[in-house]
């Protein structure tokens, strides 16, 4: 496909920042995060993308939403689109699973089955084992599985481990861990022993900083899910309150009259008030609400830093080259700026009421999905048994394939991690399925009139699933009863 094309135009995109910089760098290829090409395509006239490729890096990530959006305008403009990616990965934080779906009902594939990331036979076998979801066998490979009663000493573990290595070897080991509760506990552990051999240097700077707080974009829309003190950032212009793209305002006081009439009193960084109805935002798209930040919503907090300490951005800046995920280390203090130590030793100097020091926050320890898309020559994680959400086989095989030449797993008991990762259901499920053949020819009567395009492939395939799940269970009870009618021959 991409041969026939003469002199094709390759442009990546990814879900997660991090991803992007990987992308661009290891292969050569411009990329940016969904939101930047989205726009790109919106503008884009109808036709005018013929020979662009689009490759979607990490399309386990990519929501039902987001991927719909893609494929509709892809197609407007004429352009290619290729998804690369492994679904035993984790998926999109949104609903759906579109990568897998496209699988399940027989998109055009290319099998890539060549490891190349580790680069030791046992890194290598480890892998290859938890992509065939041969839990024990992974883990009978890693470089070293530390066992340990208590959370606290897991924690202690890991914090202890990176603190005995040398300066060098800190650099190329990752920590990574399934909850950001989990992330703090490493991390304090992490700077209290930093600071007692001195390698974080100086009075602390208190650093007012910013945290995403979790609401759907219809809940944005009602002031009952604000509370006095969140923080909002416009991502577009509301021309009806003279609000401009990247204003940051904060929420007031909010009265009954505030809840009566569903506005917000809104406080600028000036001081100056404002009473915002929440009517005045777009009007909500249920197909693009999804991943169209109209507005994000913070709550404050404060990152106490100290020289030497590693931070890591978690929004882009574009017009400072900072990209969320991007690490960086403190360097440097005055009492109007801070220096920071980029990647390859690049300096960069922000004042410091800098928007980008809104979105600090320690660079240590990262969450299974912040890491996933990024490689280091070892890797340290924890995962432990009881808990539910992270001891699943996607979790496993994320966090074992990060390290490029050796692994270090902690845990409770590997015994009851091996268990629980084969018990603990981990399947995402989309709409498709769980409607019948049924409910699909139902939908395809009804839209028949209105639309050129027919999904009797998909249909069929429904179909011969659930044959294929009937005769599995057909099987099962058979066998169920063949064996109820030995035992009581055998009476």
């Amino acid at each position: 496909m991409l041969i026939s094309l003469p002199a094709p135009v390759f442009r990546g995109i990814t879900v997660a920042s991090s991803a992007a910089n990987e992308l661009q760098t290891k292969a050569g290829i411009k990329s940016d995060v969904f939101p930047v090409v989205h726009q790109e395509l919106k503008n884009a006239n109808s036709g005018s993308l013929t020979k662009t490729v689009f490759i979607v890096d990490e399309a386990s990530m990519l929501s039902s939403a987001q991927g719909h959006e893609l494929i509709k305008r892809v197609e407007l403009t004429g352009a290619r689109l290729v998804l690369v990616g492994d679904k035993a990965q984790l998926p999109s934080v949104n609903s759906g699973r579109l990568f897998g779906l496209t699988q399940d009902y027989d998109i055009q594939m290319a099998v890539m089955d060549e490891i190349v990331r580790q680069k030791t036979p046992d890194a290598l076998a480890a892998v290859q084992h938890a992509t065939k979801g041969e839990v024990r066998e992974a883990i009978n490979k890693l470089q070293h599985v530390e066992e340990l009663a208590s959370h606290d000493e897991r924690i202690q573990w890991i914090a202890n481990h990176w603190l005995s290595l040398s300066p060098k070897e800190r650099q190329e080991t990752l920590l990574f861990a399934p909850t950001h509760a989990n992330r703090r506990a490493i991390t304090d552990l992490l700077r209290a022993g930093l600071e007692k051999e001195g390698a974080l240097q100086g009075t602390t700077h208190v650093q007012k900083t910013l945290k995403a707080k979790s609401m759907e974009a219809i809940q944005q829309r009602f002031v009952a899910y604000y509370q006095r003190g969140d923080v909002i950032r416009f991502n577009q212009d509301v021309s009806k309150s003279k609000i401009k793209h990247g204003d940051y305002y904060t929420v007031g006081q909010l009265t009954q009259r505030h809840r009566d009439e569903n506005m917000l009193l809104l406080i600028n960084e000036q001081g100056k008030t404002l009473t915002f109805p929440l009517k005045n935002l777009p009007q909500y798209k249920t197909h693009t609400a999804a991943f169209e930040r109209v507005i994000e919503v913070y709550q404050a907090q404060t990152l106490p830093l100290k020289v030497g300490d590693q931070v890591m951005w978690t929004r882009n800046f574009k017009a400072d080259n900072l990209r969320n995920g991007q690490r960086a280390v403190l360097k440097a203090k005055d009492e109007n700026a801070l220096v920071f130590t980029l990647d390859q030793g690049k300096e960069i100097t922000l004042n410091k009421d800098h928007t980008a020091l809104k979105h600090l926050d320690y660079g240590y320890v990262f969450t299974n999905y912040k890491v996933q898309g990024k490689d280091a020559a070892r890797g340290v994680g924890l995962m432990e048994s009881h808990q539910r959400f992270s001891a699943t086989l996607k979790n496993f095989y994320v966090q074992i394939s990060r390290g490029v030449l050796g692994m270090t797993l902690v845990t409770d008991d590997k015994e009851s991690l091996i268990k629980a990762i084969e018990n603990n259901p981990d399947d995402k499920h989309a709409s498709l399925d769980m409607i019948s053949s049924k409910q699909l020819i139902q939908h395809e009567q009804r839209f028949r009139d209105q639309t050129n395009f027919s999904i009797q492939p998909v249909i069929d395939k429904k179909i011969t699933q659930e044959r294929n799940i009937q005769e599995m269970v057909f099987s099962k009870t058979s066998s169920i009863k063949n064996k109820q009618q030995i035992k009581e021959l055998e009476r």
